[in-house]
């Protein structure tokens, strides 16, 4: 499984995403009990939090530039999604890394 499908398998199973996280050493809220768009927002929030400490403190990794695609990748996908539906995209950005 790329990162990609990865983060989309977090949206349905939020845990996923936390998980990774802790191994990286960051602490993240999903609202499990949220709707499907609720926990978008959040994966995506959260995927771009994680990719960005990753570029800053794990060190260069070799998949790292595919992971940055992948994220961007999923929060424009996101962000498109939550205005499609009439949703708030709230503080959505794309990573810098």
């Amino acid at each position: 499984m790329n990162f990609y499908d990865f983060l989309w398998s977090a949206v349905k199973r939020p845990h996923l995403i936390r998980e990774y996280a802790e191994r990286v050493g960051v602490s993240i809220a999903i609202n499990q009990a949220g709707d499907f768009y609720e926990r978008l927002r959040d994966v995506a929030r959260a995927a771009v939090e994680i990719i960005e400490i990753e570029a800053r403190y794990v060190g260069p990794l070799p998949q790292l530039k595919d992971r940055c695609r992948d994220v961007r990748r999923f929060v424009a996908e996101a962000i498109e999604d939550l205005i499609e539906a009439g949703r708030e995209t709230g503080d959505l950005r794309m990573p810098n890394c």
